[in-house]
């Protein structure tokens, strides 16, 4: 059944169900799930996933650092906003501290038409880490 099931997946859907699914046993085994599509885009949004710790940038607010060492830039969906104490925190649209620095997140979405920030616009999940 689970063979019929995986047929009708596209093969970039499959590599999606694939990393997801990695991060059952992994560092984001106790995350805290947020909506499922929080900028409400999903027709439109890429299918690429990003992986790190939640890192403050005074430029782009956030960055992720990823377990390879690169980072990354993030753009929040509309509506999500930055608060600043001693520690950076991103603000749903609700007001809801939904993440902080030093958090380690999955993001949905996908890179930017220039490649210089990756544009959040699917699922996420946050594991705190403080």
């Amino acid at each position: 059944m689970a063979s019929s099931a995986l047929r009708g997946l596209s093969s970039s859907s499959l590599v999606l169900a694939l990393l997801l699914g990695a991060c059952v046993g992994g560092p984001f085994a106790d995350a805290t799930p947020l909506p499922p599509d929080p900028a409400g885009t999903s027709e439109e949004c890429p299918a690429a996933l990003l992986e790190g710790e939640l890192l403050r940038d005074d430029d782009s607010d956030f960055l992720v650092r990823h377990a390879e060492g690169f980072v990354t830039p993030i753009v929040w969906p509309e509506g999500y906003s930055i608060r600043d104490g001693e520690t950076r925190e991103l603000i749903d649209p609700a007001g809801a501290v939904v993440a902080r620095e030093g958090d380690l997140v999955a993001l949905g979405g996908g890179f930017t038409v220039d490649d210089t920030a990756f544009l959040v616009c699917g699922p996420f999940r946050v594991t705190p880490q403080g």
